[in-house]
């Protein structure tokens, strides 16, 4: 039996696996650039963003998120002003600036996106919410319904939803290495990839690094 290594993405392990899709942001994302892959440098990724899709305001605490549109209008929402990306022009989030990005028109857009630095539990992050989104696990905005996938989520790549959302937070970080120890040392079990006890599928292996 051949060892896995815990710390290698999905991506790393088999190239398929390096897209991924959102039934409900109606998005495609193709991760060019783990984290791993540049010495924590930076995380890439393209985004393929069908007509009508898109995220919900949030923020993140220690890396800048940036935006290079390839073709389409991409909208970001960004410090309460509404952005309309074409071709060739690109946006930067800076730390801690709530945002989200969005396509209204009627065609799909195509944007690629970056973390930096790096982060590999955004990296998680996503690979998560899109399982879950896709298994039913998820309103109809992406956002974890169960609370305990939510502070996973959450802590795991430093996403945070603003709104209601944010007053979960310090039941989220008062309660993580309990949630930690709990969730991902008991409770997700068997193969890499398979159906979890949690009733969700994803990638075991690639989960147990959060945080």
């Amino acid at each position: 039996m051949s060892s896995v290594d815990i710390r290698t993405p999905p991506g790393l392990r088999d190239e398929a696996r390096r897209t991924i899709t959102n039934v409900k942001m109606k998005d495609v994302v193709f991760f060019e650039k783990y984290s791993q892959e540049t010495g924590g440098e930076y995380s890439r990724f393209e985004v393929k963003l069908s007509a009508g899709g898109g995220n919900v305001n949030h923020y993140h605490r220690t890396y800048v998120e940036s935006f290079f549109v390839k073709s389409g209008i991409l909208g970001v929402e960004l410090a309460g002003k509404t952005l309309k990306l074409s071709p060739g022009e690109s946006a930067e989030v800076p730390i801690g600036s709530i945002h989200h990005f969005f396509n209204d028109s009627e065609e799909d857009c195509c944007f690629v996106g970056g973390c930096t630095p790096g982060h590999e539990g955004f990296e998680k992050g996503v690979y998560i919410i899109y399982g879950l989104a896709n298994d039913g696990l998820t309103n109809e905005e992406s956002v974890p319904s169960n609370i305990v996938h939510l502070c996973l989520v959450m802590v795991m790549s430093e996403l945070y939803w603003t709104g209601l959302l944010s007053l979960a937070m310090p039941i989220v970080m008062g309660t993580w290495l309990e949630l930690y120890e709990l969730v991902v040392k008991r409770l997700i079990g068997g193969e890499a990839g398979g159906e979890s006890s949690l009733g969700f599928r994803l990638d075991t292996e690639y989960i147990v690094l959060g945080g």
